[in-house]
């Protein structure tokens, strides 16, 4: 009862701040798609085919990278899925052999799709700059992403504590405090090079790889094909699919708020560096809290 309660006291204290957030969104007319729709998409040279054969090319290496590892009797224990308060790390779990196995997981699954990507790039005219990968405009890139950081914070926070509340209300049992798998080996982690791979994984090399694949791979191909509407809430939905599983239950619609809100911003802004910005600035934030608990 305890944990319901916080939950809507926590509720309660953030209403008025994304309440606010809400609000200019609506008066600087954001929730417009038709302002989205009515925009001149930049040539990019990704193909709507290209996202199915490069989902079919990330988990493909990625099973292939695991055999191999397995080969070589390299395992990794995953810590305990996080969704139940006081959830800890399961035995037998070994941090470092963690942190290695998702960095080479993520870097294994990432760049035979850059490959695809740069392939598609190299044959546009202008390349990665039609990414908004410029750098006569990142100091207003890094702006348009520290501020939408700062917008959707609240929002998402508010969309969780509800999802919980909701959840006491079902009869579902109390949320974990830490609501990713990577925070669960983080706080119960003694290695300090873990925690720097960790560290890094959460920090640079997701919010990277992440940004470009949903968000310059998934986005531009759907784009090719779809309103831009659809477009939107695809690409936020294959965003949320891929964190099952890691991610807390609970959290998971606030993963679509966010996926929503960084495909919005790589569309108005036409550059992938506020999503990067924004999204290593919410996973830093999570962390950050992590290790303030520990």
């Amino acid at each position: 009862m305890d944990a319901m309660w916080e939950a809507i006291f926590t509720a309660l204290i953030l209403l008025p701040f994304a309440s606010a957030a809400l609000l200019l969104a609506g008066w600087r007319g954001w929730f417009r798609f038709s302002a989205l729709t009515a925009m001149t998409s930049w040539p990019t040279g990704v193909r709507p085919v290209d996202l199915p054969l490069a989902i079919l090319i990330f988990y493909a290496s990625q099973i292939i990278l695991v055999s191999i590892l397995a080969a070589v009797g390299f395992s990794i224990v995953a810590p305990a899925a996080p969704g139940v308060v006081g959830q800890q790390a399961t035995a037998g779990f070994d941090s470092l052999t963690y942190a290695g196995g998702i960095m080479l997981a993520q870097l294994g699954g990432f760049l035979p799709v850059a490959v695809l990507l740069g392939w598609r790039v190299t044959r546009c005219e202008e390349g990665v700059r039609n990414f908004g990968l410029r750098g006569d405009r990142l100091g207003r890139d890094v702006a348009w992403g520290l501020a939408a950081l700062l917008w959707v914070f609240p929002v998402l926070l508010l969309v969780t504590a509800l999802v919980s509340i909701l959840g006491f209300a079902l009869g579902f049992p109390p949320p974990s405090e830490v609501g990713h798998e990577m925070l669960i080996a983080l706080r119960g982690s003694d290695s300090p090079l873990a925690i720097a791979m960790m560290l890094a994984s959460a920090i640079v090399i997701a919010p990277v790889t992440e940004e470009i694949l949903f968000r310059g791979l998934a986005q531009s191909a759907l784009r090719g094909a779809l309103p831009m509407r659809i477009v939107l809430l695809l690409s936020a939905g294959i965003f949320t699919v891929v964190h099952v599983g890691a991610a807390a239950p609970h959290t998971l619609p606030a993963l679509f708020v966010l996926g929503l809100t960084l495909g919005w911003v790589y569309e108005r802004s036409g550059s992938l560096v506020p999503g990067i910005v924004a999204h290593a600035g919410f996973n830093a934030v999570n962390v950050a809290l992590t290790l303030w608990m520990v």
